[in-house]
């Protein structure tokens, strides 16, 4: 997707501050394509936040309602946005964590969001990521590629 076409927005949810640009040139994995739309519907999400049962939780929820893109340029091309999904491993470890926690508050993981949607490779796999795709985080933790 060339840089140019597409117009960003700035990310308005305090709490999904790890990146500050998106777009919803595409929707997002709940067919969102606003990020009002997605706002509203990161509410859903607030009883499993609050029992804190996964530490990337919060990082999840936002990416998965509020598409996280990175930049990146090819030789002798113009800038790319490449949309960064969460890992596979990050979805499935919180899913895991936080059982217990849905089945108390009888909140359904929903369909869209099966850890068995996501990637295993080129994507994000720890919520200490910051703007940009890098190959090591934060603290040393290495993304998947």
């Amino acid at each position: 997707m060339n840089i140019s076409d597409i117009p960003p927005e700035r990310v308005k949810v305090p709490q999904c501050n790890s990146y500050s640009v998106t777009s919803f040139e595409t929707a997002n994995m709940f067919n969102h394509t606003t990020q009002d739309e997605a706002i509203f519907h990161m509410h859903t999400f607030s009883p499993l936040i609050v029992t804190f049962c996964h530490h990337n939780l919060l990082f999840f929820t936002c990416m998965v309602h509020i598409p996280w893109y990175n930049t990146s340029q090819l030789p002798d091309g113009p800038p790319q946005l490449q949309l960064q999904p969460a890992c596979r491993t990050l979805c499935n470890n919180i899913y895991t964590q936080c059982k217990y926690a849905m089945d108390k508050l009888n909140f359904h993981w929903p369909d869209q969001i099966s850890c068995d949607k996501f990637p295993n490779d080129s994507c994000i796999a720890t919520g200490k990521c910051r703007a940009t795709l890098q190959r090591k985080c934060d603290k040393g933790t290495t993304l998947s590629s």
